[in-house]
């Protein structure tokens, strides 16, 4: 099922931003939600604006995306079901402090966890001051909700100790 939704969703999101927004314009309050969360699932930078900017904004600035940001957004986004077998996605990111290369991974990992595209996911830190901080920053995205991700995934949530969050209630491809 979850196939055939992503195969959909990949139709909407290759349309170009200008015949998407027409297509959204036209759409019923119901239809446009679902084409929302189409063009999101291919599209991180746009869940990242849409769903994470207003989060961010309230504590600090948004500076849209710079080339690292890019590179990290585009890496391959497909489910693990879909991987061929005992394959493991890791990727080293190597930039210059200030660059967002935390900021955008928590962004990657938070679209993961709306559109189930993992099992399960392992943080590895420099220390566990920072994995907590890691974990602490997607339980408050997830819990403070931005008025977009309320209304896409209304019972999208958290549970869990400090260090072990389980996340519900995402995308369910319907």
């Amino acid at each position: 099922m979850a196939s055939r939704w992503d195969a959909v969703a990949r139709q909407i999101a290759d349309l170009p931003r200008k015949d998407f927004k027409e297509r959204l314009d036209d759409a019923c309050e119901a239809d446009r939600h679902k084409l929302l969360r189409m063009r999101l699932r291919w599209h991180i930078d746009e869940f990242g604006e849409l769903i994470i900017r207003p989060i961010i904004g309230r504590t600090m600035p948004w500076y849209g995306w710079n080339a690292v940001n890019r590179q990290i957004l585009d890496w391959p986004a497909d489910r693990f079901e879909d991987r061929p077998r005992g394959l493991n996605q890791q990727f080293l990111m190597w930039a210059p402090r200030g660059s967002a290369k935390t900021t955008t991974s928590k962004i990657r990992a938070l679209h993961a966890l709306v559109y189930g595209l993992d099992a399960g996911m392992v943080l590895v830190a420099a220390g566990e001051d920072a994995a907590v901080g890691w974990l602490r920053t997607l339980r408050s995205w997830v819990q403070a909700g931005s008025p977009w991700m309320k209304r896409l995934w209304p019972r999208f949530g958290v549970k869990g100790s400090q260090e072990e969050l389980i996340f519900s209630g995402g995308e369910t491809g319907n």
